[in-house]
């Protein structure tokens, strides 16, 4: 049991200093890139996958706890550190962003009008979408029809 609970207490302390890094990168460079302005809290809360932030804690926990010398897990550790940063990094933020954010060729009505674009960014009340025929950013009310 004390294990178990060590394993999950380390795993949960990495995997947040990596998770909080990974989306202030994407924060940066690609939600000031589209000149979205959200709070960080809002954005880290909203963009949280639990089942594979505990998949990782656990990774990352038992490379910790079941092998005999740290130095292994402090070194996947700051690897995975640096791969979480590199989002820091204006055009990996950048491209990041639009894969896990991001949602090519959508239709929206609103208010009557169909409108065919690129979801920016899925806010708690609000969508970004570049619509292509205006060359434009658009912010939309959450009260649509997509299909």
């Amino acid at each position: 049991m004390n294990k178990l609970f060590s394993l999950f207490l380390i795993g949960i302390f990495i995997s947040y200093i990596i998770d909080f890094f990974f989306l202030l990168g994407l924060k940066i460079n690609y939600l000031e890139y589209h000149n979205i302005k959200t709070y960080y809290n809002i954005f880290f809360a909203d963009n949280q996958n639990i089942s594979i932030f505990l998949l990782s804690s656990f990774f990352i926990g038992s490379l910790f706890v079941f092998f005999s010398k740290p130095s292994f897990g402090i070194t996947v550790s700051v690897l995975l550190f640096l791969g979480a940063s590199s989002t820091f990094i204006p055009s990996i933020g950048l491209s990041v962003g639009y894969r896990f954010l991001a949602k090519k060729d959508i239709f929206y009505k609103q208010y009557g009008q169909v409108y065919k674009g690129d979801l920016i960014y899925n806010d708690r009340g609000k969508l970004y979408v570049f619509d292509r025929s205006k060359k434009d950013t658009i912010v939309v009310s959450k009260i649509f029809k997509e299909f």
